[in-house]
């Protein structure tokens, strides 16, 4: 005779019920949530509920402002970054005291003092990418009369005379930095003080992240739609490390002590090649398979013109020196773009920007200047483009913050939109050389970077 009794619940149908799953991932550290994802498919309602919960940017936002959805919003006109520590706390699920939240957006456009000239004929290639202008008013406009805040400082770039120059950079927190304003809302009975400081950046933010950030573990940010971690691998699995990304000379003992004491071992970064982990390599893209990206609740909050293919097609290149890795990109300017691209230069190995879209870009010029019908505009713009053929070595020596042209034909075409498909392409080629000669991985030798077999 069967028996009646029913079967005992087991590990499995304890965690369908989501109050007991939530319980026991909360306690989890990003690794185990991970490996907590391939249990089971049946899991899978229950997993994305918690990450959802557990990185709602919201949630932690609300620590500084009362409507994180507003804030987020005007990040995304202004294309604003989050960076800093709150950074690491949103995406380890962690609070430090006594933190502030740190905002970076590009400093204001001199167009007062070299206003464009548009021509009958021309088209202002500023005028669409002017994500700029009145910046100060916007961001504190809004932390005043929107969250209650009263600015306490506001500081130029020629009052920073307590940083340590690197030749004539200054180097630090601040370095590239053009003016930062402090925001304090004060303590009341049911929320503590808080701070925020708008940093106001020469260069994109982004790029000023990659160009002067002093170590791996800060190398994250948030934009309006999703979070960015550059370095996961040492920085939120264990063990936990701090790659040097400054000379250190001129990187503060404190900051690394500050961190170290927060869990993260200070790296010897003279070692070995083969044991640099996977998110050390010298050719990187953001976004890529070694960056950890974190979509992020849009709900309420108003979308960014910008597509996140100008951020994410964005590159650097790492390079080790004495003592440090160095991080090295480029804002590109390129005419036949509507919008500035980060794009690392190193070229150690085949490079989308500088052997793909280059040559792809030739084509298209040539298309561009067949629509110009009158002869010395047709020499004018082959001028143009004689310049812009040499866009690899200008940027690299240094000419990557060179305004647009004020002028161009109404006829004008941006192609945008064809990088994402190109990039694609570009992948498939590499895959297609792999498979033909065999696959090949860069690593960091003695004598700089070499391709060996895998």
């Amino acid at each position: 005779m069967a028996s009646t009794t029913p079967a005992s619940p087991n590990l499995l149908d304890i965690l369908l019920h989501y109050g007991i799953f939530d319980s026991v991932c909360s306690n989890f550290d990003i690794k185990d949530l991970l490996a907590m994802r391939l249990v089971s498919k049946t899991l899978s309602v229950n997993y994305s509920a918690h990450r959802n919960a557990r990185w709602d940017v919201n949630r932690y936002l609300r620590r500084f402002v009362r409507d994180p959805r507003s804030l987020r919003s005007l990040m995304a006109r202004k294309n604003a970054v989050i960076a800093g520590s709150f950074v690491i706390q949103f995406l380890d699920g962690v609070l430090w005291p006594a933190t502030s939240l740190d905002i970076l957006v590009r400093r204001e456009d001199d167009h007062d003092d070299n206003p464009p000239t548009i021509g009958v004929e021309g088209l202002d290639l500023n005028k669409d990418r002017d994500i700029s202008v009145n910046l100060t008013a916007d961001f504190g406009k809004h932390l005043c009369e929107t969250e209650g805040y009263e600015k306490t400082r506001d500081v130029k770039e020629s009052e920073f005379t307590h940083l340590p120059r690197l030749g004539v950079n200054r180097v630090g927190r601040w370095a590239g930095v053009d003016r930062y304003e402090d925001y304090v809302r004060a303590e009341t009975e049911t929320t503590p003080e808080a701070k925020i400081c708008i940093m106001f950046t020469r260069g994109d933010p982004v790029e000023h992240i990659l160009k002067y950030n002093r170590a791996t573990q800060v190398m994250n940010f948030i934009t309006w739609n999703k979070a960015y971690s550059l370095f996961p691998d040492i920085t939120f699995l264990k063990p936990r490390e701090q790659h040097r990304l400054q000379n250190r000379d001129y990187l503060s003992a404190k900051f690394l002590d500050r961190y170290e004491q927060r869990g993260w071992k200070v790296a010897n970064t003279i070692r070995p090649s083969e044991r640099f982990p996977p998110s050390i390599y010298p050719t990187r893209r953001i976004g890529d398979a070694r960056c950890w990206t974190v979509a992020l609740n849009t709900d309420g909050v108003e979308a960014a013109e910008i597509p996140d293919f100008v951020l994410e097609l964005g590159q650097f290149d790492l390079k080790l020196e004495f003592g440090y890795i160095k991080v090295s990109a480029y804002l590109i300017d390129y005419p036949s773009f509507k919008y500035q691209y980060i794009v690392g230069l190193e070229a150690y190995d085949k490079n989308f920007w500088v052997h793909y879209v280059s040559e792809k870009m030739q084509d298209l010029n040539g298309v561009e200047l067949k629509k110009w019908e009158v002869t010395e505009k047709r020499e004018s713009l082959r001028q143009l483009f004689k310049a812009e053929c040499g866009w690899i070595s200008w940027a690299s020596g240094g000419g990557g913050n060179r305004r647009r042209p004020e002028k161009v034909p109404e006829t004008w075409t941006f192609y945008d939109h064809l990088l994402p498909g190109w990039h694609e392409e570009w992948q498939k080629q590499c895959k297609l050389n792999e498979s033909a000669n065999g696959p090949s991985v860069l690593v960091f030798g003695d004598r700089g970077v070499r391709k060996l077999p895998r």
